[in-house]
């Protein structure tokens, strides 16, 4: 449905475009013909006339469209280019040699609809092109004894704009594929390429767009307990096949709506926008599923999870701090034995530095190691 909504915006930005195009025709035109008022006296007044209507309907064409832009589509692009070929006929079929200059127009009317609307429109125009020359030959002495010109602007009509169409499709699937290649890589800039699940630029970016539309949340910062032991007792690889199943096991546990990233190594964040009661649950869930076996013979089961919860914006409003209060909950989780949650107290506020940098200088050696896997 928006795929289809832009398109209809591009086509309707494409005729306005050809709309100003065609007042640039006419400003063009307009000291031509006070030049030709010395050459073809008795004419005039066809020419000024013909003139005057072909302006009246560009401006009455232009405001339509802009008032009423999704009102017959089709017949009024034909209708347009019917008109403007029959303009440009009328002009090359009254000035005889000099009409020879406003040839080009019918390149211009028939790439002009065929780029902006489609083929369908190309064709159509390209055929009416080769029409009105022909009667202009039929019809008029000067071009019927000048055949090599009326040649000469039939090949013009069909070569040109055939050229161009060839070439913008070209153009335009290299830009599709172009389009695909940027998605693709955009999608990858933003996945864990271990997990599948998104990665930190999109958790930063997510959180940006939940605290800029004020959507309140909570932030659950979530460390693996016990995984280094993984990595030194069963080899790397081990360790990529266990944090997998724990972003599924993570992935099982949240509900529509909730976003989960894994921010690098064993650590994965979670943003619910459920209630302090579902935020509660989720997490007690959280910790009863990552602490169950893992292993084809579940020969892993000491694995578990430290969970730090803070609230936007009962909390706080601002991101650093938002985090921080959560990865402060943590560490008070880290310090009081591990596999469980706290959500961030406010009295911390006294003790904070002593909670973190207590649990940074003692470090944990059932849990940090080398990131495994990539984030």
């Amino acid at each position: 449905m928006e795929d289809l909504r832009v398109e209809e915006e591009n086509r309707y930005i494409e005729e306005i475009r050809q709309s100003y195009a065609r007042f640039g025709y006419i400003i063009a035109i307009s000291p031509l013909l006070i030049y030709f008022d010395s050459f073809f006296p008795s004419k005039m007044g066809r020419l000024n006339t013909t003139f005057i209507l072909f302006t009246i309907y560009a401006l009455s064409h232009y405001f339509f469209i802009r008032r009423y832009p999704q009102r017959a589509l089709i017949p009024r692009k034909i209708l347009t280019i019917v008109i403007d070929i029959a303009a440009t006929t009328f002009f090359i079929y009254t000035l005889d040699r000099y009409g020879f200059i406003f040839h080009v127009l019918y390149v211009w009317i028939i790439m002009g609809n065929g780029l902006r609307f489609g083929p369908y429109y190309l064709f159509f125009s390209m055929l009416l092109c080769v029409g009105a020359i022909l009667a202009i030959y039929i019809l008029n002495p000067f071009w019927k004894a000048r055949a090599y010109i009326v040649v000469y602007m039939i090949a013009t009509s069909i070569v040109v704009p055939l050229f161009a169409l060839i070439l913008m499709r070209r153009l335009r699937e290299k830009n599709i594929e172009l389009a695909k290649l940027l998605r693709l890589v955009e999608r990858q800039s933003r996945i864990d390429s271990l997990t599948g699940i998104p990665n930190r630029l999109s958790f930063e970016l997510e959180l940006e767009r939940y605290m800029k539309r004020r959507i309140p949340f909570a932030l659950l910062f979530i460390d693996i307990d016990g995984f280094k032991a993984v990595n030194d007792n069963f080899g790397h690889d081990i360790g990529d096949e266990v944090l997998k199943e724990v972003a599924q096991r993570l992935d099982d546990s949240i509900e529509k709506g909730d976003f989960l990233a894994r921010l690098g190594g064993d650590e994965f964040v979670v943003m619910s926008r459920g209630g302090e009661k579902i935020v509660r649950k989720l997490a007690e869930d959280i910790c009863r599923r990552l602490s169950e076996p893992y292993g084809e013979n579940a020969e892993i089961d000491y694995l578990s999870a430290s969970i730090g919860i803070s609230y936007f914006p009962k909390d706080t409003e601002d991101e650093f701090m938002l985090k921080r209060y959560a990865d402060i909950a943590m560490y008070a989780v880290k310090q009081d034995g591990r596999n469980g949650y706290k959500e961030y107290c406010h009295c911390w506020k006294g003790r904070e530095r002593k909670l973190s940098d207590k649990y940074r200088r003692n470090g944990d050696s059932n849990t940090k190691s080398r990131p495994s896997g990539s984030g």
